[in-house]
């Protein structure tokens, strides 16, 4: 085994900074200590590393490391193809508890494991993750690394083994198998997912936008709304058959409007004085509508995607598939894990949508030739989403509801939420919950 002190000294602080994964960007790495370690099995010199990180401002977050150590304690990540990963997927497959420093690492196949694992040649990084690291091995199956560690059930990994291992829902990718941590104390810790790889399979938000540029009539243009619909509404009944509702007491609700009407004063502090951005001059307006998530009836709830936008749906030749269950990064895993109103995924969905046809029509600006009438395609889009998804809600018999008015609230607090994302890591896209906010107002609630 490694000694964690030598190991710790090993670590390249300012390559961890840098890495697109590290959450602690801009306030620099102090220190790092490691709290656990897991050899891979069959690689004499191959650990997963569990790491603590201290930043300049004081705060401490841990860390996965996946590392090869030398004898003198150099440490270094493993590049795709040199067999890292394939080892780590064999252990899954193993279904072994191994021990590490302190704690112990339990390894979960699950019965689909042989056909979606076994036997896998090649390994490549999927290099889209920003915050986690995906490994495809085989062109299989893919394994998803995460990379900053919270204690508790990951709900990633509890809903594809809901949803793929028990109720057979063919929607999302088939679930493989996972890797839990082990402290000394018992509190378990999620490491890593292992799913189907879904081959030759577009990304939901580029192909539609490649689509809509190109597109002249609106009615063909939602088509496939209409699809993405049908799979939504399929999930959230399948999850509530398989996890069971609960109604929503009078302090969830009341907590839910609290939390956006912060989240709206948080997006003033941060983008309320922008030239041309005009959040201040629509927040009394907003405030009002987000009052609506406390005094509505008290909504069922289930559990839910967490982050459904149009890039969480994948389309294969099989058809269509919803991926990436970890609900939004900036909370915490208690917070993704607690049963919530299926309306918050469609507001989410629906407002993914609009942000497609603004997205569209700053692409396209200054070009010529015909041109599909966004703004018509945003609202036909939405209406053919919203009906359908209601539709089958009805047509299968569940006691899920869809609930317009909670809807529109959802949506409100949606689009405050992107108004932050967007003032803190993506400026450029101020224009989409701009548009979106202005577009929600201009029309009255039915």
């Amino acid at each position: 085994m490694i000694d964690p002190v030598a190991v710790a000294r090993g670590i390249d602080t300012l390559r961890l900074a840098e890495a697109r994964w590290f959450a602690g960007k801009g306030r620099g790495v102090r220190g790092v200590r490691v709290v656990d370690a897991m050899p891979v099995p069959s690689l004499r010199d191959g650990f997963l590393l569990l790491v603590d990180v201290e930043q300049s401002d004081g705060d401490t977050e841990r860390y996965l490391l996946p590392a090869f150590v030398s004898q003198a304690a150099r440490v270094w990540e493993p590049a795709p193809g040199e067999g890292f990963w394939t080892a780590v997927v064999e252990a899954i497959g193993a279904g072994d508890r191994i021990g590490g420093l302190h704690g112990s690492f339990d390894m979960h196949p699950s019965p689909a494991f042989a056909r979606v694992a076994g036997n896998l040649y090649g390994e490549r990084d999927l290099g889209m993750d920003q915050s986690n690291t995906t490994i495809v091995l085989g062109e299989r199956a893919a394994l998803k690394v995460y990379r900053r560690l919270e204690p508790g059930r990951h709900p990633e990994i509890e809903l594809g083994e809901a949803l793929s291992a028990r109720a057979g829902f063919t929607g999302v990718p088939t679930h493989a198998g996972s890797i839990v941590h082990v402290s000394e104390r018992g509190e378990r810790t999620a490491i890593a997912i292992l799913q189907e790889f879904i081959p030759d399979a577009e990304d939901g938000w580029e192909a539609i936008c490649g689509r809509l540029a190109r597109a002249v009539d609106v009615e063909a243009a939602t088509d496939e709304v209409v699809e993405v619909a049908r799979i939504v509404a399929a999930l959230h009944v399948t999850l509530a058959r398989e996890l069971g509702t609960t109604r929503a007491t009078a302090e969830e609700q009341a907590g839910w409007r609290l939390a956006a009407e912060r989240q709206l004063e948080r997006a003033l502090s941060l983008v309320g004085a922008e030239p041309g951005v005009e959040l201040a001059a629509m927040a009394p307006r907003i405030h009002l509508e987000l009052a609506a998530l406390e005094h509505l009836p008290a909504p069922l709830l289930c559990r839910t995607h967490g982050d459904l936008h149009y890039a969480q749906v994948l389309r294969s030749p099989r058809g269509l598939h919803v991926v990436d269950f970890e609900g939004e990064p900036t909370r915490t895993i208690y917070e993704r894990a607690r049963p919530a109103s299926p309306m918050r995924d469609v507001a989410c969905m629906v407002l993914s949508l609009d942000h497609i046809g603004r997205t569209v029509q700053g692409r396209r600006h200054g070009r010529s030739g015909p041109e599909i009438d966004i703004e018509r395609w945003i609202d036909r889009a939405i209406d053919r989403f919203t009906t359908t998804y209601a539709a089958e809600l009805a047509a299968a018999g569940t006691e899920l509801e869809f609930d317009a008015p909670l809807l529109r609230a959802f949506m409100f607090e949606k689009e405050t939420y992107e108004y932050v994302y967007a003032a803190r890591m993506l400026p450029s896209w101020l224009y989409a919950p701009r548009a979106g906010m202005a577009r929600l107002l201009a029309r009255a609630a039915t």
